[in-house]
């Protein structure tokens, strides 16, 4: 196992959390762009601070090589930068950030879909804790 899964883990997780954040503030009232990232930056960090358990996580996928790797960490990044790039956007607004959101989660969910294939058809526990945080379904 690379420490590249884990890297991918934590990427996952960060997205979830940033997902749930948003989402569960939004529910309650609009929000600023500056209280959006402000929120995504909490919730990032947060995620970053459980390495070690990123780590225990990467080690329960096996068979991916390098290549394959790199792609699925590539997407991560690209999912992150994108909704990053819709909320920052200075003409958006409390609908377009949920709509961000929402499409952030689904191509974090393509993700672990692609993970749940390179595992047989079933996701490693920690894993399926993101699953069910994602409500990838």
């Amino acid at each position: 196992m690379s420490s590249e899964m884990a890297v991918i883990f934590q990427g996952i997780s960060a997205g979830a959390a940033i997902v749930n954040a948003v989402k569960s503030a939004l529910d309650i009232r609009k929000l600023s762009r500056e209280e959006v990232l402000e929120i995504a930056s909490q919730a990032d960090q947060e995620s970053k601070s459980k390495g070690l358990a990123a780590a225990d996580a990467g080690n329960e996928i096996e068979g991916l090589d390098p290549e394959m790797e790199k792609a699925l960490q590539d997407k991560v990044e690209c999912a992150r930068k994108e909704w990053v790039k819709r909320i920052s956007d200075p003409n958006s607004d409390s609908a377009d950030y949920a709509a961000a959101t929402d499409t952030y989660r689904s191509m974090q969910c393509a993700l672990m879909r692609s993970i749940k294939q390179i595992c047989g058809g079933t996701l490693p526990r920690r894993w399926y804790k993101l699953w069910a945080d994602l409500q990838c379904g």
